[in-house]
């Protein structure tokens, strides 16, 4: 039994840092995509103005 419950509560382990890590990685994606294009509307407003 105990051999048993190792592995499941490893998983579980793995399962929720694999999800914190693609939870980052998707933050990270949409700033990078947010980013740059708030640049861009920066400079927009400059020219404007």
């Amino acid at each position: 039994m105990g051999r048993h419950a190792r592995p499941t509560r490893g998983g579980k382990l793995l399962s929720m840092r694999s999800k914190k890590q693609t939870e980052r990685q998707l933050l990270l994606m949409e700033s990078s995509l947010a980013y740059p294009r708030g640049k861009e509307e920066k400079k927009a407003i400059t020219k404007k103005e």
